[in-house]
């Protein structure tokens, strides 16, 4: 455990979810480079068989373009933000109302902020606890921790 501003936090959830989603992201990037290695592959040996085989790697390059741009964007919406929080420990103190939704829902425990904010994660609180300090990341929206 560590502190920040005075408040205990704990680091370990922001950097579970940061390995858990560069590890997604290096299987995404290698599926990747096995559909292109397989697909360029096959093509110089039935590159001399026009017609059907010609329509299926359109399709598979059309399923490599798809899955690139979905690593790109995971890359640049998840996996970056998430890292630069935490080296950087861009980490934001909210002060005042909120709520708190335990695991029992769909999406597991959250708190919800009278700005609107949706964190992840409850951290030490309580669905009885209303009122207090909360820490979380700045962009990938994680709770660290907090004070009643």
């Amino acid at each position: 455990m560590t502190t920040f501003n005075g408040i205990a936090i704990s680091e370990s959830r922001l950097l579970n979810h940061n390995i858990i989603v560069t590890a997604i992201l290096i299987l995404c990037l290698a599926l990747l480079i096995f559909l292109l290695c397989h697909t360029i592959k096959r093509y110089k040996k039935f590159n001399e068989k026009k017609g059907k085989i010609r329509n299926t790697f359109v399709a598979n390059f059309i399923v490599i373009g798809i899955l690139f741009c979905l690593i790109i964007v995971f890359g640049v919406f998840s996996v970056l933000p998430s890292w630069t929080d935490y080296i950087k420990k861009d980490y934001v103190i909210y002060i005042g109302d909120f709520s708190v939704n335990d695991s029992n829902t769909k999406y597991g425990s959250h708190i919800l902020l009278n700005d609107g904010t949706t964190l992840t994660g409850a951290a030490d609180f309580d669905a009885e606890d209303t009122n207090g300090h909360v820490v979380y990341s700045k962009r990938s929206k994680i709770t660290l921790g907090g004070q009643k």
